[in-house]
């Protein structure tokens, strides 16, 4: 908002707001300096008793309610009515409900839907074709998210089956330690044994020899 402009001698400049009360009259909103929307608001709620300005229904702009007649009540352009959204007339009861100057797109696949559509409706043919192209963007954008998904997919199916195939090696050498035949495992045990007892025999054997065993 063009509320900031400065004069030679470095003072503010007056930024109006200028509203046409439903009584005829008129009301000046002064915005210069104001850093926030909820500020304009305050100021514009503070300069006129007849006057409630809140943020519309949706959030992205502001409304003004006007009790001082039954007229038409409107808000005069200007820079910086227009950088507001506030210009325009509103002639029935409601109040003055101010446009989103500062539209955010999200720029995804539904949000180009939900436009194309409106544009269809609107025989818009500059926007259909407009939007059509994105729609082939976001098209691409989806075949690219599809195949890292696939991708992704697959290396998690090969961590599966490695793990698959380790498991099955757990439960093999797992089966062959508790569901081995109880004769199988005496007799090997029974041949460690010997086998050792003989090792232990022969080296008991050896430190008892001298030198006078070679002579």
């Amino acid at each position: 908002v063009p509320n900031q402009v400065t004069d030679a001698g470095g003072s503010l400049l007056p930024a109006n707001v200028e509203i046409t009360r439903r009584d005829g009259s008129t009301t000046v909103v002064d915005v210069a300096g104001l850093d926030t929307v909820q500020e304009v608001i305050d100021a514009i709620t503070a300069v006129d008793a007849n006057l409630t300005a809140t943020f519309n229904a949706v959030g992205n702009g502001i409304s003004i309610t006007d009790t001082s007649g039954t007229g038409p009540l409107s808000v005069q352009s200007n820079v910086v009515a227009d950088a507001l959204g506030l210009t325009g007339t509103e002639t029935g009861t409601g109040p003055l409900v101010g446009s989103d100057v500062n539209l955010q797109e999200s720029g995804g696949v539904f949000d180009t839907l939900v436009k194309l559509e409106a544009a269809l409706r609107a025989n818009d043919v500059p926007a259909t074709n407009r939007l059509a192209d994105r729609l082939s963007d976001v098209a691409q954008e989806f075949t690219a998210v599809r195949s890292q998904i696939g991708t992704r997919l697959q290396l998690l199916d090969d961590f599966e089956s490695r793990l698959l195939e380790q498991d099955t090696f757990l439960q093999e050498q797992l089966s062959e330690e508790i569901d081995a035949d109880i004769t199988d495992v005496v007799t090997r045990v029974t041949s460690v044994q010997a086998s050792l007892q003989a090792t232990l025999q022969i080296a008991a054997s050896s430190q008892q020899l001298s030198i006078l065993n070679f002579l």
